[in-house]
């Protein structure tokens, strides 16, 4: 189950000026993955309640005919109970005499001594690890969007998006705790896109940039000490040809400049791939 109502305002001031401004509210339920598990390393958790979130954002546009676009928005985004990655369970560990002798209170010292560098962890095999979801009790997101764009003659259009985002957990896990940004949630992003047409030939370039976030929690981040998702830029681009109205001869290639990234720590992206093609329509 997922709602989310929401409602806009755009007023224009004239001379091509637009002011704008929305505002929203979210729930959503959690995934069955979410509340029973789908892999051995990633753990359901039944007692998940329902993330919510409030959104507000306003800004101004300047429109020149049709030829170009700026626009400048702000955001702000508070959520509750986010699902998220965010409990670690060793299994392996109750196995160990030294940690059964210990107490749930001795236990859970003894992590936040780790923690503060006073003691050294218990150890088990990356195998051991196991991950489950919890609610974020609180945080919030809010920054500034800009976009752009301009058609210098009818068969060229750029465009442009930058985003830049602070976030923070407010209120905090053992495992991401209150101070934090978020995870995964990049301060700043950048989409750059060129298209053009000439009669039956269509071409697009996409440059994304991607900064440092923090990682999401899982078995590779808590295994090897991991604290950060490097940023990267990645370069598509593709062509169409129509040869008739029902031939079409298509090319793409991806990752261009061969980036070694990762969108999810732990998980190598593909590297460059070329794919050419024929589309018929009856």
């Amino acid at each position: 189950f997922l709602a989310q109502p929401r409602g806009s305002l755009t007023y224009g001031l004239g001379r091509g000026w637009v002011v704008h401004a929305s505002g929203g509210y979210g729930i959503g339920t959690p995934t069955l993955e979410q509340r029973f598990g789908a892999t051995l390393e990633r753990r359901g958790n039944v007692d998940l309640v329902q993330a919510k979130s409030r959104t507000a954002d306003a800004g101004v546009a300047r429109v020149w005919g049709g030829r170009a676009e700026v626009d400048l928005t702000g955001f702000r985004h508070v959520y509750s109970d986010l699902v998220v990655l965010a409990s670690v369970d060793i299994p392996a560990l109750r196995t160990l005499d030294a940690f059964r002798r210990l107490t749930l209170f001795e236990r859970g010292q003894h992590v936040r001594d780790v923690n503060d560098g006073l003691r050294d962890p218990f150890t088990a095999t990356l195998p051991d690890l196991r991950t489950g979801y919890l609610n974020l009790p609180r945080s919030w997101a809010h920054g500034l969007e800009a976009t752009a764009s301009i058609r210098p003659i009818s068969q060229v259009e750029l465009r442009g998006v930058y985003t830049f985002t602070e976030s923070e957990v407010t209120t905090g896990t053992d495992r991401i705790k209150s101070g934090q940004s978020l995870p995964e949630v990049p301060k700043h992003q950048a989409t750059f896109t060129g298209d053009l047409r000439v009669g039956p030939f269509s071409a697009s370039a996409t440059m994304r940039y991607v900064g440092e976030r923090r990682p999401g929690i899982d078995v590779f981040t808590q295994a090897l000490g991991l604290d950060v998702v490097e940023r990267y830029t990645r370069w598509d681009a593709a062509g169409q040809f129509a040869v008739t109205d029902r031939v079409m001869l298509s090319a793409v290639g991806e990752n261009l400049t061969d980036e070694v990234y990762q969108d999810v720590l732990g998980y190598p992206a593909l590297g460059r791939l070329f794919r050419a093609g024929v589309h018929v329509s009856f």
